[in-house]
């Protein structure tokens, strides 16, 4: 079976430059980007500069880009933009309705290799994380974080800073602290130095369910009842109306002998 293509490669084929030097040099850029932690703003702003290009078709106002980044100079060079000092390019490119066409197919090409490389990334971060113990070990835990509801198993004796750098990694924030985790049941949140605790002092063994972000909001109490103000005291027109119900309701009063 053959295997299939990635859509970035789906997308470099829409292109139509496979096997050009347009291409190598493309490829080449985005290569470039891998070893870049920046990658992100200069992805964004590069799409952000290709999508004003794209939109002015008479190039008027939107020939000039700014563009971080250490891979910034080699990817603005594979989409037609010169280098103006620093973090600026000016778009030299031909300007024909084709090339224009292919531009914009350069910014989803992009799209496509953001989500790539952010995979490819987690994937060499976890291959960083030590091995988990063998499942069913004794005196080892079951940590899960929400809200990604992810789980990871761990020696009761390990510190917290081990199981910190797991959870960095699922969250994707490397400078997550102790105390932004919270723990779910007996709800607590832990302290910035928890970090050289172990687990089982901690009160995360045998299993245990931790939570990274701010506390989900409380629910909403019930409304009162059909009558009653907020404060808990009936309406006047109430009170009036359940007063009246008491006279309408109240039977006669028996005749006396002389009126039989």
């Amino acid at each position: 079976m053959k295997p299939q293509q990635s859509s970035f490669e789906q997308t470099m084929l829409t292109l139509k430059t496979v096997g050009t030097a347009q291409e190598m040099q493309f490829r080449q850029a985005t290569d470039a980007l891998r070893a870049c932690d920046d990658y992100e703003a200069t992805l964004s702003a590069a799409q952000l500069a290709l999508h004003r290009l794209c939109a002015d078709p008479l190039l008027f106002a939107s020939t000039r880009a700014s563009v971080p980044g250490a891979g910034a100079a080699k990817l603005m060079a594979a989409l037609g933009y010169r280098s103006a000092g620093g973090a600026h390019f000016v778009f030299e490119g031909a300007k024909s309705p084709v090339v224009l066409r292919r531009l914009a197919l350069a910014t989803k090409a992009l799209d496509f290799f953001r989500a790539d490389e952010r995979a490819r990334r987690a994937t060499a971060k976890f291959a960083a994380l030590p091995a988990e113990p063998s499942p069913g070990a004794s005196g080892t835990t079951t940590l899960r974080v929400m809200p990604a509801n992810e789980r990871r198993r761990y020696e009761a004796d390990d510190t917290f800073a081990k199981a910190l750098a797991w959870i960095r990694v699922v969250v994707d924030d490397p400078d997550l602290g102790c105390d932004q985790v919270a723990v779910e049941f007996p709800k607590k949140r832990l302290a910035a130095d928890d970090g050289g605790r172990t687990l089982q002092a901690l009160g995360l063994w045998p299993s245990a369910t931790l939570r990274v972000g701010p506390e989900p909001a409380p629910p909403l109490p019930p409304p009162p009842p059909r009558g009653l103000r907020l404060g808990g005291k009936p309406k006047p027109s109430d009170l009036f109306r359940r007063v009246k119900s008491r006279f309408d309701a109240a039977p006669a009063p028996a005749p006396t002998p002389s009126q039989a």
